[in-house]
C-alpha cells in the first residue's frame, strides 16, 4: 500500500478550515458549496459556481431564441413593405390597425 493518507474524495484532504467556513448553502440548489465568487448573485441571493454557470447558459441560450424571433419578425415586416411599395408604418397601420 502506498504511503500518505487515504483519500476519499477529489479535494477531501486539501480543504482549510477556512474553505469549510467559507461554504454556504446555494440558494438555487440548496447543496452546500463555496459561493462562486463575491457579488455574483442571482435575483439578489448568492449563488455557487455551477449554478451560475447553468443560469448564464440558460439566459444566453434564451437571448439567442428571442434574437432569432426578432429577426424572423423583421424580416417578415420588410417583406409585407416590399410587396407593397410603402414604409413600413403605413403597412403596419394597415396590417394591424382594422
Amino acid at each position: 500500500m502506498a504511503q500518505g493518507k487515504a483519500r476519499t474524495g477529489k479535494y477531501c484532504d486539501r480543504r482549510t478550515d477556512k474553505d469549510r467556513a467559507e461554504r454556504f448553502t446555494c440558494a438555487v440548489c440548496l447543496q452546500a458549496r463555496p459561493p462562486a465568487r463575491l457579488g455574483d448573485v442571482i435575483h439578489g441571493k448568492p449563488v455557487c459556481i455551477r449554478c451560475l454557470f447553468v443560469y448564464h447558459r440558460l439566459r444566453s441560450l434564451l437571448l439567442d431564441v428571442v434574437n432569432e424571433v426578432e429577426r424572423e419578425v423583421y424580416s417578415q415586416i420588410d417583406a409585407l413593405t416590399a410587396k407593397r411599395g410603402g414604409n413600413i408604418a403605413q403597412t403596419l397601420i394597415e396590417r394591424w390597425i382594422p
